[in-house]
């Protein structure tokens, strides 16, 4: 069985928009949430990159505002 990684997306999910302060617009998660479930609904191939520089390669398996689950075929993940 291929291993699934975890991206951690709560500080996009929290990111403030406009001089408002608000949360993310409804209309922004709405998109978000479509392109996330074309990819994982065609399983289209996706590197994810995060912010420490390790790349997550493979394709979308599950998806929430907080999380988004890659499935792939690498059994280890490198460090840069």
């Amino acid at each position: 069985m291929s291993p699934c990684c975890f991206a951690d997306l709560t500080s996009r999910s929290e990111a403030f928009s406009g001089e408002t302060g608000c949360l993310m617009d409804q209309s922004l998660q709405n998109l978000q949430n479509q392109f996330l479930k074309e990819l994982r609904e065609n399983k289209t191939p996706i590197s994810i990159f995060l912010v420490n520089g390790v790349r997550l390669h493979g394709c979308v398996e599950f998806f929430d505002n907080y999380v988004v689950a890659v499935r792939s075929e690498v059994t280890q993940l490198g460090t840069r």
